[in-house]
Parts: structure tokens; sequence; C-alpha cells
């Protein structure tokens, strides 16, 4: 809980960070919005899809949210670049079809919305939400074994979505959209099947001063130097174990036993406009999971550590960052080109996936955190510190 409550409070932060600037006579307009969306539960678990008290599959979700933020000016060269966006933080309620064995969410969250199209009083923007969602009822063996989705009491919340909106006078505003949303935690204790939920939603905003359409021009020019990007990565993830009982353990999931994760990653980039950059690399991961096994001793699941020399990694990849200011939305696409062991007898799936954050500090220096992911599916966090050579 601890590692998302860091991750929430560092995309609230990061964003604002980088939007003063004395010298410019611009000022940024604070905003409240009000926002309700009803949506459908994706049928991806065997909970969702009706192994739960309801003896149904779970298809009803619902929340209400409150935006605080901040409509920039183009203070700084990135609010111009990306079309004046929003950025902030909120708060939200989650209901999703299952109060008893669920429970209702609250989360907390930084948020980012971007315009792909803006008029004097129309726009179309891109939305993301990221942060901590709490307040879950999870899984428990005896108590509330049924719950395959939240394993944790917190989890992330992820939001990705597209919003049409129109300006009624010079401080209101309606907003129209729909959205994806998510919540698990990362594989820090399992099971962590999450909920995947899709809806249309509607929002009001009010801005404290009058809103004025800017269009500035930008004099900023985006280096396209080349660029070698290294960065070491730790990360930890528990397991669920297919024969537990034959092992004497006192449940399927290792949850007071975990794996260490640590990768050593080296990309070349190429910024090749205002927004983004590209390049690929490679990467060498430690993994105390490989060749490992586990076994009960008085009472206590333990993890029995296979050859240090078998719990490495090569893997390549391509990568993107997204950049927004000082901060960098990244994503790889990577495949493994050499194990050498296996997880409780199988090789890892040969293709992940891996979304991340990144903040460029001075002097070149960068921290971050990334979620590694095979098939989609979540495998760990990844705390990240890194530095580039320019």
């Amino acid at each position: 809980m601890k590692q998302i409550l860091i991750i929430a409070l560092m995309c609230a932060a990061s964003v604002p960070a980088t939007a003063h600037n004395a010298a410019d006579s611009a000022k940024n307009i604070m905003f409240f919005s009000a926002m309700t969306d009803v949506g459908y539960i994706i049928p991806t678990n065997d909970f969702v899809r009706g192994n739960n008290y309801k003896n149904r599959q779970l298809t009803q979700y619902s929340s209400g949210r409150i935006y605080i933020g901040w409509q920039t000016a183009g203070k700084r060269p990135w609010q111009v670049i990306h079309n004046y966006p929003q950025y902030g933080i909120g708060i939200a309620y989650i209901d999703v079809d299952d109060t008893k064995e669920v429970g209702n969410s609250i989360a907390l969250f930084g948020f980012l919305n971007g315009n792909i199209w803006r008029g004097n009083r129309h726009s179309f923007s891109y939305l993301f939400e990221l942060g901590i969602a709490t307040n879950w009822r999870c899984y428990n063996r005896q108590k509330n074994p049924n719950n395959i989705v939240i394993g944790a009491d917190a989890t992330g919340h992820i939001a990705l979505g597209l919003e049409y909106q129109y300006l009624l006078s010079k401080r209101m505003a309606l907003g129209m959209g729909a959205e994806f949303c998510h919540w698990s935690n990362g594989g820090i204790r399992r099971p962590n099947s999450g909920f995947n939920v899709v809806s249309p939603r509607v929002k009001l905003t009010y801005l404290f001063n009058d809103y004025k359409p800017q269009n500035r021009i930008v004099d900023w020019q985006p280096p396209k130097d080349n660029e070698i990007a290294v960065s070491i990565g730790y990360g930890f993830k528990r397991y669920e174990i297919k024969d537990w009982e034959q092992k004497g353990l006192a449940s399927e999931y290792s949850n007071d036993v975990h794996c260490n994760i640590i990768t050593l990653r080296t990309a070349y980039l190429r910024q090749y406009g205002y927004r983004g950059k590209f390049g690929g690399g490679l990467a060498l991961q430690y993994d105390d999971a490989l060749n490992a096994d586990y076994a009960c001793r008085n009472g206590k699941t333990i993890k029995i550590n296979g050859d240090f020399g078998n719990r490495f990694l090569v893997s390549a990849f391509a990568t993107h960052e997204f950049l927004v200011g000082d901060m960098a939305i990244c994503v790889d696409l990577g495949t493994y080109l050499a194990q050498t062991g296996t997880i409780f007898g199988s090789k890892k799936k040969p293709v992940f996936e891996r979304v991340g954050f990144k903040y460029n500090l001075p002097h070149n220096i960068t921290v971050g955190f990334n979620l590694l992911a095979h098939y989609a599916k979540a495998d760990c966090l990844e705390w990240c510190l890194g530095y580039s050579i320019k």
C-alpha cells in the first residue's frame, strides 16, 4: 500500500511543479469539476463471471469524482506544445456491484487532460488518471475466499479516456466522453486479477476566472541529439502456487514471502519532436524466483533459492517516451533473448510490456517507476533510478 501511495503523490505533484514562471504574465486558471459515470465491468476473471455470492455475472459499475485543477495558459513551452492542457488532483467514490465481497472504494489520483483539438468554445481531449484506490474488501481465505480480484486493501487506479467539452460561459463548461478504468495492485499481493471497466461519463466544470483562449507561439526547439539512458530498477512480486497442498502450505498464495526483481536497462533514444522520443535497448534482469521453490517449515512458508547463476534473463525492447514538461510516460515492448531457468517449472512468457512514469531531475538524473506485465497481465512494480548520457 505504501508503494502505491507514493506513486499517487508523485503523479499528483510532478506536473504542477513544472508550471511556475514568474516572468510570464499569463496565469493558469484554477477550476473545480464534478463528474459521474455508469458503465460495464469487463468479465476478465471467474469472480466477475459469476463465482461470487450473487451467483451471477457482475456487470454494473458507477463512480462519482471531484477534480481540483488548473487550466494552463502557456506559461511554459510544454503547455503550448500540448495545446493548453489541464492538470490537478481528484478523488473518486467507486461502486462495482458487489459491496459485500468487494466493498466501495475511494481513489485519490493525479490527472492530465490534453487537448487533441481546441476551438474558442469546443475542445476534444484525451484523459489520463493515475493514483491509489483504497477501502477495498480484499481476499481472505477464510472470510472472503471468492474475491480473487482484489488481493490487498489498496490498489493502483488507472483511467484512460476521451472527452468532448463545450464552454457554456466564460466560467462554466460541460464535458461528455468515455473511459476505461483499471484497478489492481501490480503483483504486490496475490490474488491480483483486478477490475476492468468501460463507461460513458458526464462532467461539469467551474473556472474561478474567465477563460480566454490562448494562441501563443513556441520559440523553443526540441533537441534532436542521440541519448543513452541507463537505469536500474527494483521490484518484488508474489506468486500463486499451484501445488500448494502437496507442499503442505496453508494457501496457494505466497503472500508472506516475496521474490526480488532487479533490472539493469540501457536504451538508445532520439527525440523526434516536441512530444516524444523513441528507441530501443537491452536489459539484464535478476529474478530470484527463477529455479526457486517453496516449502513449509514450522507452519510457515519459506522460499528455497536456486543456483545464483540461473536467476538471470536477457531481453531486448523497443521504447517510446511521451514528453510532458519534465515528465515522461514510457512504454516498452520487448522479448526475452535468453532464459537460464524456470519459475516453478515454467518459463516466463516470451513477450513483455512495461509502462512507466519518469521524472527528470537536474544533472541528467531521472527517477520513476514501471509496471512490468506479460500479455497485459501485471507482473510487478519497479522503482527506478537512471542517468542520461547526451
